[in-house]
Formats: C-alpha cells, sequence, structure tokens
C-alpha cells in the first residue's frame, strides 16, 4: 500500500491542489475560451453552495446531463465537494431512457443547460477572474471524503438493461492519477485532448488524469471530426485517447499528409471489427498508436500496452494494468484460476474497482468474488511479462465441439470476402449443439453468394468453426453509447435463432 494517498484521496484535493499551485494555469481549452484551474475550482464553489442552497446533501444523487463544457466539470467537483453523487446521463438517451436512469439512480435533480424549472438547476457557466478567486468568501466544504459516493456510470445495455456502476471519489483519484503517471501526461509540454463524452468513463477518466497531472486538457463542445483534427494542430496536442473508427476517420480528414507531428501517441479502444489495417496508415501519420483496455466497472484506461514497444505488440488489445495495485488473473469465478498462456475469464483488482451496481446487491456479489477480484465476463489471457490480452466478453465466445471459438476469428475471414462489408458471428443451436452462424452486410452494388462465402470458411478455418449458415441482412442493429454506437449482439441472436429455425 502507498504511504500517501494522492491529493487525501478526494476530488477536490485533486482541484484544489492545483489552485494553489497554478491557479493560472489553463485547465480546460474549448471553443468558447480557457478556463483556469483557478476558475474551475472557484465555480465549483458557486455551484456547491447553490445545490446546498436547494437542499441537497451529502449521499444525494444529482444528474447531469450537458454535452462536453467546462460547466460539466464545475457541477461534477460541485458536487464532489458536496460528498453528493453524479449520475452522468448520456446526452444521446431519449427522454424515455433518461428517465430509467433517474427511477435507477432514485434521483429528481437534473443539472443541464436552459432555464430554471422543477426539479432542475440552470446552469449559465461564468467565468471568473484569477482577482475574484483570490478574494471570493465562498463556503469551505468539507464533506468529500476518499469513500463518498462520486460518479454512477450506466453500462452500455448492448445486452441488456443498464445498471448503475458507482465509484468513490477514492477510486476516481488515485486512478486519475495513475494513469496521468503511466500515460506520460505530467511530462512537460503536455496537452491533452479529450474527445469523448464527459457522460462515460473513457471521457470522464481522460479528463480527470489530464487535472491529476496539472495539464491543460482540450475538449469539443459538439462532435466535428474535422474540428478536432485542426484543434490537434492548433494546441499542438501531444496525447488523446479514443475508439478505433475514431482515428480512421481522423486520418480522413482535410488535412494534408502527416499533419501532427506534436502527437506523442494515441491510445484506442477497439469498437468496431473489421476495420482493416489502419495502424500502419495512422503510424504513418505521426499518431502512433496504443492499445488499452478498461470498462466502467474497472475505470476507463485500467490498462495500457507498452508505448515504446513494436507496433505489432503496443496495437493489441488489453496491457499492463497502470495501478500497482492490481491484480490480474484468469479463472471462472473465482476458481481454477490460470497462471499464463490459458484463455479464461478475466478477474481484475485494484484501487479503480467500482463499489458496486447501484441499488442492485445481487448483480453486485456475482460481480466481486470474495476476495476482492471483479468478474463481469471478459475473456483474455495472461502473457509472462506481466500484461494481459482482451480476447472478448464472455458472451461473445462460442463453445463448439468442446472448443472455445472467437467469433472475430471468423468474422475476419469472411470480411476478406470481395464484396463482403461487414460480418457478425453469434452461435445458434444446430441439431442439439451450437454453432457458429454467420449475418453479414453488402458493399453498395455487390451481390451476395453465401456458397461463395462458405467455400472461403472451409478453405482457411477448421471445418468446426465453419458457420452452420451465412445470411446478409441490410444493417447490423446497434444502440448508441456514451463512446460511440455499439452493434446489439443480443438482437442478431435473435435474428439467427429465427433464421435458423426457419
Amino acid at each position: 500500500m502507498p504511504s500517501k494517498v494522492p491529493f487525501g484521496g478526494t476530488l477536490t484535493g485533486l482541484l484544489d491542489f492545483w489552485t494553489m499551485s497554478n491557479g493560472l494555469a489553463t485547465a480546460i481549452a474549448w471553443d468558447q475560451g480557457e478556463v483556469s484551474f483557478a476558475s474551475l475550482a472557484s465555480e465549483s464553489r458557486r455551484i456547491a453552495s447553490a445545490l446546498a442552497e436547494m437542499n441537497i446533501r451529502p449521499g444525494d444523487t444529482v444528474a447531469i446531463w450537458m454535452a462536453n463544457c467546462p460547466a460539466w466539470m464545475a457541477v461534477f467537483f460541485g458536487c464532489a465537494r458536496l460528498g453528493v453523487r453524479v449520475a452522468a446521463i448520456n446526452t444521446r438517451f431519449t427522454t424515455d431512457e433518461v428517465q430509467d436512469v433517474l427511477e435507477l439512480a432514485r434521483l429528481s435533480n437534473v443539472v443541464a443547460y436552459g432555464e430554471a424549472t422543477s426539479g432542475k438547476l440552470s446552469y449559465p457557466f461564468t467565468l471568473h477572474t484569477y482577482e475574484e478567486v483570490l478574494s471570493a468568501q465562498a463556503a469551505q466544504w468539507s464533506f468529500a471524503a476518499p469513500d463518498a459516493g462520486a460518479v454512477l456510470f450506466t453500462t452500455s445495455g448492448s445486452t441488456g438493461k443498464p445498471k448503475l456502476v458507482l465509484h468513490n471519489q477514492g477510486g476516481l483519484t488515485a486512478h486519475a492519477t495513475d494513469v496521468a503517471r503511466v500515460a506520460g501526461l505530467d511530462a512537460p509540454g503536455t496537452v491533452a485532448l479529450q474527445p469523448m463524452p464527459l457522460c462515460g468513463g473513457y471521457g470522464l477518466c481522460q479528463m480527470l488524469a489530464g487535472i491529476a497531472a496539472g495539464r491543460s486538457v482540450v475538449i469539443q463542445s459538439r462532435w466535428d471530426i474535422e474540428q478536432m483534427a485542426h484543434l490537434v494542430v492548433e494546441h499542438h496536442v501531444t496525447n488523446f485517447c479514443g475508439t478505433d473508427e475514431l482515428i480512421m476517420r481522423l486520418l480522413s480528414t482535410s488535412i494534408a499528409d502527416r499533419p501532427f507531428p506534436s502527437v506523442r501517441w494515441c491510445g484506442y479502444a477497439t469498437f468496431s471489427a473489421g476495420l482493416g489495417d489502419w495502424f500502419e496508415a495512422a503510424e504513418a501519420r505521426g499518431l502512433r498508436p496504443v492499445g488499452l483496455y478498461g470498462t466502467s466497472e474497472v475505470q476507463a484506461l485500467y490498462a495500457i500496452q507498452n508505448r515504446d514497444a513494436p507496433i505489432d505488440l503496443r496495437c493489441r488489445n488489453g496491457g499492463f494494468p497502470v495501478s500497482a495495485q492490481a491484480r490480474v488473473r484468469v479463472g471462472f469465478n473465482g476458481s481454477d484460476a490460470d497462471s499464463t498462456g490459458g484463455v479464461g475469464e478475466l478477474e481484475m483488482s485494484g484501487p479503480s474497482r467500482m463499489v458496486g451496481y447501484d441499488g442492485d446487491v445481487a448483480a453486485t456479489e456475482q460481480a466481486i468474488t470474495s476476495d476482492g477480484f471483479l468478474c463481469i465476463g471478459d475473456y483474455g489471457r495472461l502473457l509472462d511479462d506481466g500484461s494481459f490480452l482482451f480476447e472478448g466478453r464472455s458472451g461473445d465466445w462460442l463453445r463448439v465441439s468442446g472448443f472455445l471459438v472467437a467469433p472475430t476469428e471468423i468474422e475476419s475471414v469472411i470480411e476478406r470476402v470481395p464484396r463482403v462489408e461487414g460480418c457478425r458471428v453469434v452461435g445458434v443451436d444446430w441439431k442439439g449443439a451450437q454453432r457458429p452462424f454467420a449475418l453479414v452486410t453488402i458493399g453498395t452494388g455487390g451481390q451476395f453468394n453465401e456458397q461463395a462465402v462458405l467455400a472461403t470458411c472451409t478453405r482457411r478455418l477448421s471445418r468446426y468453426k465453419v458457420p452452420v449458415r451465412v445470411e446478409a441482412i441490410e444493417a447490423f442493429p446497434v444502440t448508441d453509447g456514451p463512446n460511440g454506437t455499439k452493434i446489439q449482439k443480443h438482437v442478431l441472436q435473435k435474428m439467427a435463432a429465427h433464421l435458423i429455425a426457419g
């Protein structure tokens, strides 16, 4: 255990440290100006005062339903000063989806831009000068504590109804500090771009890591890939993390070849299969991609690949845990733990682990072992160097002829067939056994030939991996998440079951 908890283990301790150390420095840069650490801290105190006047107390929950802006972080830190939890709501949610979150979190207070209405705190963000901050007589709150609940993330909902993942201030602060150190955000001249929504763990973890490093973080109030490319150049951005699709789209912007000389590396999480060999294209443009691993339950950037490794090693899913206290093992619900090499369920521990699923004791007990390891159904394997590889979700794996089969292996073969645009493989019951079933999308003007696809699979795959059927559909069903769209695997499974039964 470390001898000293970083920033006192609280989020306000993190912000106030840099306010006292370098208050005039820019904390957040966006398309409407810059906000200093001192301004952000002062505004968080104003928000805490307003919330207290609304009779919101420690342990209560307030929802933030806003796009990326400094106000989001001011409200977040304001709630932290009061010991109030934040329910981070995806701005893409429909009214019904928002209502589901409000009911799950048992709250009625929502912070958003707009005119004040019942149950809502209108937020007109104001900038304060440094002199105003120094002379301010705002109340100094003392409710922040390491074990105080801080944020509730909704799970993606791609396989069913979402749950609320609870993290406390100590876990967020420790993880932000670890990420800042391992990712090199505390290096001189660092400027981080944070392109992901703050309502998701990926975006918030990046923002907190930048603040923990005392560095400037650049954000966008609305998603615009062309603007993002120009921000990288304009602000001399050195680091950013996103999805594989984001990086691919960044490479297609109108800026000339090799437009990113300031970038030291960019982290990515795999969201879209079948994007081809984009790693080399990104490397040639100066982006230096690095694989990451994270979930809502252990926070984004739980693990990072070695940034100095050759491209084929650093562009793998998984990595080395950023915390020296983190532990990863492979087993099955706490038993039969494997050392290295074998594929099995990843079990993880460390300071970034969630407190639990809020209001769902049964789900929490199922996910966390008696010795504190998290089991959420991610499959992978351990390597001798202390890192791990993420191979996929347990629900994505198939048990065929007694063997575990990764659908991505079959998908990659089928996506090389001419005119096949995308492929997803699910398991179906075929004559009393599980068999692969492939669903594909076809490019514009293309014609689908099932026998040609099956012939390719037969040549390149073991017999038990060859799909029992290949069916063309117009588009994959998707759901919107804070980090982008995800294909609804459970919907595809129902489609395949219906087709095979017909």
